[in-house]
């Protein structure tokens, strides 16, 4: 089929190849290309009118419960997002909009793909302002709890160029204290120690070396495009982590990002259900960790891929936790944290797989272990790339155990905590089934607990 595919392409591109220059002839050069200019022109107005049409047609208004939006130019459509349904609410600036002073503002509802509105595109003033009503307006679940107070652990960083700049625009929660800013440094040395960009690399220089060794310089034609979609995933990484920072608003927690296309999130308090910490082999020395969250709601088809802190130190672990949740950076939590981050096999407040789970999984049994606080659960998992997650108790909403046959014959049992779908599962395996069961009843009697039935 494939072959067929490109012997039908080359017959094509053969036929215009014959056709074009008889048309050049008969009509003339000139013509030709006054045509083709005059078609494009054709084109582009109609697209121009029709884009002048719809934004035209497109408004949105603000009524005491929701957000309404009406589109459309032949067809029109009307959304409504009540204001209770709002999990987060983000300014998107893209390259060529910005150099404009235009902003993209996407308000994220509960509800999955499809479920969030997006204001295109607004003035930067009028969309902070709007972003402000909106967020002020925002009805809070159960879920949320205050916003943060006093100070974050340890001492406040510099100001990001993101602060800079939004004090210059007169955003007002520009002058927010700020949680932490990744260097561009400590970035690009992250991704230097990837073992996903490393990878890339390797087939950017190793793969177009081959071809044109063993086809000269036809193979060239085949190094180029290899090489052009292997570095597209190491440039995104690069452009979409730029200068990541985050602050601490009264509206929620607000994580700026990006350098062709700038995004700011503002996550309402209590909307962050969990946070995990993940570790490849090549960050240990250097004490990195690459922090993702599960937010209540949040739209799968939005860019957002749940990066709390792309590359993190100990202290910017600290003030993660401390924006989850005030209590979880205090001694009792925060030494669990660290010793889940760095131990394996026994620890003192950590329960354990116990040895005949090695049989299930040979490289990570001694790792697998849990700690519980009153404040949060500490998953501590992974062998070659570690994790360490951390789920507060009120913010936990179901509790699965499952058990396979092998399982069961060697009375092991698996342990899901689940919160809402994200960029990650919070479940450790192959405990004994003893644990397991007292760690579900005890997770089940503080969701009773948090959640009383009417």
């Amino acid at each position: 089929m494939v072959a067929a595919w490109a012997v039908g392409i080359l017959g094509s591109w053969e036929e215009l190849a014959e056709w074009l220059p008889q048309v050049v002839r008969d009509v003339g050069l000139g013509r030709v290309i006054l045509v083709a200019l005059a078609g494009l022109t054709g084109v582009f107005a109609i697209v121009m009118v029709w884009a002048v049409l719809w934004w035209r047609k497109a408004s949105f208004r603000l009524t005491d419960d929701s957000i309404q939006l009406s589109t459309g130019v032949v067809f029109r459509r009307r959304r409504h997002l009540r204001f209770d349904r709002v999990q987060a609410v983000d300014l998107v600036r893209p390259l060529i909009p910005r150099v404009f002073g235009l902003v993209k503002l996407r308000v994220e509802a509960a509800g999955g793909a499809g479920s969030s509105i997006q204001l295109a595109y607004l003035r930067h003033a009028d969309a902070v302002r709007w972003r402000q009503r909106i967020l002020t307006r925002a009805h809070h679940s159960s879920l949320t709890n205050a916003v943060p107070t006093g100070h974050a652990p340890g001492l406040t960083p510099p100001k990001s160029a993101e602060t800079v700049i939004g004090e210059a625009l007169g955003d007002a929660d520009a002058e927010a204290p700020e949680l932490f800013a990744v260097p561009t440094g400590r970035l690009i040395g992250s991704m230097a120690l990837s073992v996903g960009i490393a990878l890339n690399l390797l087939t950017i220089i190793a793969i177009p070396a081959v071809a044109i060794w063993r086809n000269g310089l036809a193979g060239i034609a085949v190094a180029i495009p290899i090489a052009l979609g292997a570095g597209a995933y190491t440039a995104q990484r690069f452009t979409q982590d730029f200068g990541f920072s985050a602050k601490q608003t009264a509206r929620g927690l607000t994580l700026s990002h990006g350098l062709t296309t700038r995004v700011s999130q503002t996550v309402p308090p209590g909307r962050i259900l969990a946070v995990s910490f993940a570790q490849g082999p090549l960050w240990r020395r250097f004490g990195w960790w690459r922090a993702t969250m599960t937010v209540a709601g949040y739209g799968r088809e939005t860019n957002a891929s749940g990066i709390m802190a792309p590359v993190a130190d100990s202290e910017t672990i600290r003030r993660v936790l401390w924006a989850l949740a005030p209590a979880l950076a205090q001694d009792d939590v925060w030494d669990a944290v660290t010793a889940a981050m760095g131990s394996r096999g026994p620890r003192e407040g950590f329960t354990t797989a116990p040895r005949r789970a090695r049989f299930f999984d040979p490289l990570a049994w001694r790792r697998t272990a849990f700690a519980v606080s009153e404040e949060a659960v500490v998953l501590r998992l992974g062998a070659l790339r570690r994790r360490v997650d951390v789920l507060p108790h009120g913010r936990i909403q179901a509790i699965q155990v499952t058990q396979g046959p092998l399982e069961r014959l060697a009375a092991l049992a698996s342990v899901a905590l689940l919160s809402a779908a994200g960029p990650f599962t919070s479940s450790i395996e192959h405990l004994s089934a003893h644990d397991a069961d007292r760690l579900a009843r005890d997770q089940a009697a503080r969701l009773a607990a948090a959640w009383p039935a009417p």
